[in-house]
């Protein structure tokens, strides 16, 4: 038995020793599914080094017991090697069932453990579970209990407001209740001031009348005086009415002076109606006197009464007094009215227009072109009446059409054509309507929307600037509807009748003989010297930059300059004043510089006193607006463009 060990252990260490030889070679194969696959060529060479393994190790025998013996030793070894073998295999399924069981009770406890990690973790769980619970609880209890304070508190300040509410909307009341008592007072306060107002009105439009009547009364004593015959013995009949008008007149002027400076009573209406009606019983007496005087033989006073006659029938008509009026003697009495070359200007001016006038008689006498001069008149009232600073393309459409027409081109008038050339009148007739319903647009329109003058002076500096004969046909109209352009105060005449002497200065009268009232009056003549000192200023259209203004500031400089070298005349010059400032003063301000400045100091210091001396208290309304202006001007330095001129380049 021990040998057999013996054996068994020399067998084993003998084929380890084998295996440590063979080891090198066999690196590489392995038994069993994992095992290298090797090719050929490796089995060949290993095949080679296990022969030569084997040839290393051999040893050669001398006989046949040798080779007996030695072939036992290599059975014996073989036996050896497969107990080895053997052996080998049963410690390896041995070991690897003691790896499976220790592997079966690794998993066992790791089994084991996961449960009571995972019980460890259920309890850390519902333990969490509980204590998030439990703060939730009281945090909702928390949100509760400040949900309800909250509630409490807003209650509370509901409560408080709704109070400071009933407050507020009480001192509301209050103060709408003051505000009412308040305004109610400003409206009886107005209304007072209203009624007056109204009162101090009627009561100047009364006391105006009595000073009309009473200046026409005057005028009418001297009229009987230069109407009598023998003027030494009219002086010696009436010179005992001398103080007595001397009184009449100190008392009438000193009522025009109290409406300036305080109220107007009936006292003072009375006053003027005595004056007045002491005025027309000297006026009765000097007529009665100066008749007496004229039935009086006389060779001398039937020559002087025929003279007389004769320049009576001369003064009847506008162009009758305008002939009057161009005598040497009046143009002489005329220098305290007009500059002399601003008269002539008027005179020729005048003069065209009436050869322009008759030059289409025919044309307005004959019934069978009625039809013809209306289609005209449309024509020419369409395109003026639609005027309007809307857009520079409307303005140049408005433009086309009038330059069509009275230059002779078809011009469209609503389904139909007429061109003014197809009668040999109708161009002059067309042109000096064109002109006349050009200055109405002045009273009509300008008078009552002041920013409408720019647009309808842009295209009548258009015009003039393409038809001279038309800038002379309208300035004409200009100087007839409003001398005051020129400047001419015209005089009366003798001989000329009161209706003639208001017509020469731009009254116009009614149907019933009635001359129109003086704010009318004077609402007129600001329209018409707006759109006259529109067209001063206005810029030439962009197909026009190379003609020069037909009718410019230059024009403006000469108007203000022979305005302020002549006595001051009513309210109307104050009215003209005013509005010819605030049209042109800020074009003159800037081309003319220091020398308009001097002109304005001119006006403030020396001019406009004398408006205040003699202007009547009803107008205070425009001296009020010309002082403002001037004020303003003398404030701010400098004169603003006046409200709706155009832009430059606008068309």
């Amino acid at each position: 038995m021990q040998g057999s060990a013996l054996g068994l252990d020399g067998l084993q260490l003998s084929a380890l020793a084998k295996a440590s030889v063979i080891s090198k070679d066999v690196t590489e194969v392995t038994i069993g599914p994992d095992c290298k696959r090797a090719s050929c060529s490796d089995v060949d060479n290993r095949s080679e080094k296990i022969y030569e393994l084997d040839e290393r190790n051999y040893v050669p025998v001398e006989d046949e017991s040798s080779i007996k013996s030695h072939a036992r030793n290599i059975e014996r070894e073989d036996k050896s090697s497969r107990c080895l073998m053997k052996l080998m295999y049963e410690l390896n399924r041995q070991r690897q069932m003691g790896v499976k069981d220790l592997m079966n009770r690794r998993f066992l406890e790791m089994e084991k453990d996961s449960q009571i990690r995972q019980l460890e973790v259920q309890r850390k769980y519902q333990y969490l579970t509980y204590e998030i619970k439990a703060k939730v609880d009281h945090e909702e209890q928390l949100v509760l209990r400040q949900l309800h304070e909250d509630e409490i508190l807003a209650s509370q300040r509901q409560q408080q407001l709704a109070q400071e509410h009933r407050q507020h909307a009480q001192r509301m009341n209050e103060w709408n209740e003051k505000l009412k008592e308040e305004e109610k007072r400003q409206k009886e306060a107005e209304e007072d001031e209203r009624k007056r107002m109204k009162e101090k009105k009627i009561q100047l439009d009364k006391l105006y009348q009595y000073q009309v009547a009473y200046r026409t009364k005057y005028e009418e004593i001297v009229e009987t005086a230069k109407q009598c015959k023998d003027k030494q013995a009219f002086v010696a009949k009436v010179s005992c009415h001398n103080a007595k008008l001397k009184s009449l007149k100190e008392a009438m002027d000193q009522l025009i002076t109290q409406c300036k400076i305080g109220e107007v009573n009936d006292l003072d209406l009375e006053t003027a109606s005595t004056i007045v009606q002491q005025l027309e019983e000297i006026l009765g007496v000097i007529r009665e006197e100066c008749q007496k005087i004229n039935e009086q033989p006389d060779k001398e006073a039937v020559e002087a009464s025929a003279a007389k006659e004769e320049q009576k029938e001369q003064a009847t008509g506008s162009s009758q007094s305008t002939q009057a009026l161009t005598s040497n003697r009046m143009i002489e009495e005329l220098n305290d009215f007009v500059d002399r070359e601003s008269f002539n200007v008027y005179i020729s001016l005048q003069q065209h227009l009436q050869n322009f006038e008759n030059s289409y008689k025919n044309l307005q006498k004959d019934d069978r072109l009625k039809e013809f001069r209306f289609e005209c008149q449309k024509a020419v009232n369409i395109p003026v009446n639609a005027i309007s600073p809307t857009s520079a393309d409307h303005l140049q459409d408005k433009l086309f059409k009038l330059s069509r027409l009275i230059s002779g081109q078809p011009v469209e008038v609503g389904h139909g054509q007429v061109t003014a050339s197809s009668h040999p009148e109708g161009i002059a007739f067309c042109k000096n309507l064109l002109a006349k319903k050009f200055v109405c647009q002045g009273e009509l329109t300008v008078s009552s929307k002041p920013e409408a003058a720019f647009a309808i002076a842009a295209v009548i500096e258009a015009l003039w600037a393409d038809f001279p004969d038309f800038g002379q046909l309208i300035l004409g109209h200009f100087h007839r509807e409003c001398p005051y352009l020129v400047p001419i105060f015209m005089p009366q005449v003798e001989g000329q009748s009161t209706e003639d002497y208001y017509k020469t200065l731009g009254y116009h009268y009614n149907e019933s003989g009635e001359v129109e009232k003086q704010d009318r009056f004077l609402r007129r003549m600001s329209g018409i010297m707006r759109l006259y000192a529109a067209i001063l200023i206005s810029r030439p259209c962009r197909y026009q930059q190379n003609k020069s203004h037909p009718h410019g500031l230059s024009q403006a400089w000469r108007w203000i300059s022979c305005m302020l070298n002549r006595d001051p005349k009513s309210d109307i010059c104050a009215t003209l004043l005013y509005d010819f400032l605030e049209v042109t003063g800020s074009a003159m301000y800037s081309h003319y510089g220091q020398q308009f400045q001097k002109l304005l100091h001119l006006i403030c210091k020396e001019y406009f006193p004398k408006i205040e001396k003699i202007a009547p208290s009803v107008s205070s309304g425009p001296i009020i607006r010309l002082e403002a202006f001037l004020q303003k001007i003398l404030k701010q330095g400098h004169i603003p463009p006046p409200a709706g001129i155009l832009p430059p380049n606008f068309w």
